[in-house]
């Protein structure tokens, strides 16, 4: 029989993620690979596993850049040791590119950067990508969007039009299944012609204005039999700005595991000179900082930006530069090398300007 593949969407790395849904996920496809007594599988990532920056008000960083990489890189690693700990081998990634994979960074696209970490966390030959996946021998096609030009994400259903598409498919590739992602739902629905199916899977990205919370996976067993998974939990999203901050530690955690495996330096995991912010809100003008990364010798934090606002009052109030850090000092209670970090990180998010030192000083 040919392997098994378990089949993940939409993870949307650099928006609002549900990492909380994937752990859920994961676990529950475990459980039934053991129950079906699966020891080896391909792990095929269905699309738009990164999200691009500067494009929707959702995204948790205003902050381009093949960061988002190496954070998918550290998730992807962490989701193949949750399998290969119970005794299931990932024998191959397979990477189908979405619309956001395509984007360019740093001079590559996303889906080329994400191939590079994991190439340097050690998958060499493992890694494989795509622009869509034809798995001959099962009679299945994996496609990200049946309709290359929709204009969204959620159309909730396999609708007329995407029907259509996936029937010509289905007739010029000769395969019994279409697979797709995209739309962020569940959805199997038969061919206009013939014996074919087209199947489509939820992904993980929070949607806090439609209240969006369709979660699973796809099970491909021995290759060509469909088997849906659906997490028994879903997290409840009470305090929106404490769920971004937790998005964002999640993305550093995800980044650290990168750095801590990757046998090449990379400048992009420099995320930790960058700063993340969220838009205001409309009625006033500009980018108010709500939350920002900042490294502290060999940690990396991430700063509330109610923080950095009360370092920059305090640091405006004072005449001299080492009185404010006197002070922030006593406030804070922090030590004499953070309250400097937090300092400098105000003056460069332009929360307050650099004190000139008097001249008795130079």
């Amino acid at each position: 029989m040919a392997r098994t593949k378990v089949i993940l969407a939409d993870i949307h790395v650099g928006n609002l993620t549900d990492f909380w849904a994937i752990e859920y996920v994961i676990y529950k496809v475990i459980e039934e690979l053991i129950r079906f007594g699966i020891k080896e599988i391909d792990l095929i990532l269905l699309g738009d596993i990164h999200d691009f920056q500067g494009l929707y008000p959702t995204q948790v960083t205003l902050v381009r850049g093949s960061w988002q990489s190496y954070a998918a890189a550290g998730l992807i690693d962490w989701i193949v040791e949750l399998f290969e700990r119970r005794g299931i081998k990932v024998v191959q990634i397979i990477i189908v590119e979405g619309n956001h994979d395509k984007r360019i960074a740093e001079g590559m696209s996303l889906s080329e950067g994400l191939l590079h970490a994991l190439n340097d966390m050690g998958y060499d030959g493992r890694v494989f990508v795509y622009s869509y996946y034809l798995d001959e021998e099962c009679r299945v096609l994996y496609k990200h969007s049946l309709l290359t030009k929709s204009s969204g994400s959620y159309i909730y259903g396999i609708s007329p039009r995407m029907l259509k598409e996936a029937s010509k498919l289905i007739a010029k590739f000769g395969v019994k299944y279409v697979v797709a992602a995209h739309v962020h739902k569940f959805g199997q629905a038969k061919a206009f012609h013939g014996e074919g199916f087209a199947i489509t899977i939820p992904g993980f990205q929070i949607d806090l204005a439609r209240g969006e919370n369709d979660r699973g996976a796809l099970i491909m067993i021995d290759g060509f039999r469909p088997h849906y998974v659906e997490p028994d939990e879903a997290i409840k999203i009470v305090d929106e700005d404490a769920l971004v901050l937790e998005v964002l530690e999640k993305l550093m955690e995800f980044i650290k595991r990168y750095r801590a495996k990757s046998s090449v330096p990379r400048h992009s995991c420099a995320i930790k000179e960058l700063y993340i912010g969220l838009p205001k809100a409309k009625e006033r003008t500009g980018v108010w900082w709500k939350y920002a990364i900042l490294r502290m010798g060999n940690r990396t934090k991430v700063i509330n930006g109610e923080l950095l606002r009360r370092v920059a009052e305090i640091y405006n109030a004072f005449d001299t530069t080492e009185e404010a850090i006197e002070h922030i000092m006593k406030v804070l209670r922090v030590n004499l090398s953070t309250a400097r970090n937090y300092i400098w990180i105000a003056i460069k998010l332009g929360l307050c300007e650099a004190k000139r030192r008097n001249k008795s000083n130079r």
